[in-house]
């Protein structure tokens, strides 16, 4: 299991690169806009990125397509995009 964490410190964004070595694929949590990175680090894996996951209800739905459909057309055309928006639950001990 390969993860790193990307940070872009002046928008206080996490995003992750979630990798499998036995399959050698990976999925993009909270992808930025610029993927260079993602795809630099992905083939130094010698993973394909094969999943995207956008998250957070902070974004909202018009925000989050237009990068998600950029990404998909930037990485290859089987990529899945899961796009969600559910609120965190908050759990109290």
């Amino acid at each position: 299991m390969i993860l790193k964490q990307y940070y872009l410190g002046c928008l206080a964004h996490a995003s992750y690169l979630l990798g499998d070595e036995a399959t050698s694929t990976a999925i993009i949590v909270d992808p930025q806009r610029d993927i260079h990175q993602y795809l630099v680090d992905a083939g130094k894996f010698g993973l394909e990125i094969r999943h995207l996951a956008r998250l957070g209800s902070s974004l909202g739905a018009h925000r989050s397509r237009p990068i998600n459909q950029s990404l998909k057309s930037l990485l290859c055309p089987h990529v899945c995009i899961t796009i969600a928006h559910e609120p965190a639950t908050r759990v109290v001990i």
